[in-house]
């Protein structure tokens, strides 16, 4: 006769990491995807009127430096809120 074995612990955290891993794999490759549609969907000209000037182009660049001045204006803030934060603890 031969005894059934139990998974251990060990084979349980492993499988949690190929399912995540598999989750990463499948979430990025749909980011792709899309990233991908939503380039080809939004190539035509766009006006950005920049209150001192004016440029036109491609709107899928308007909106990635759109997403882009976004992400660093909001970097900056968080960090000098911490930076204000840290000062009063300090």
């Amino acid at each position: 006769m031969t005894e059934t074995q139990t998974p251990t612990a060990q084979d349980e955290a492993g499988g949690r990491r190929n399912t995540k891993r598999i989750t990463i794999a499948i979430l990025a490759a749909v980011a792709l995807i899309y990233l991908v549609l939503f380039v080809t969907r939004n190539g035509q000209d766009a006006e950005v009127d920049w209150v001192f000037g004016s440029t036109s182009g491609p709107l899928v660049y308007v909106i990635f430096t759109s997403v882009l001045l976004g992400l660093v204006i909001g970097a900056a803030g968080i960090l000098v809120w911490q930076g204000r934060r840290r000062r009063r603890r300090g």
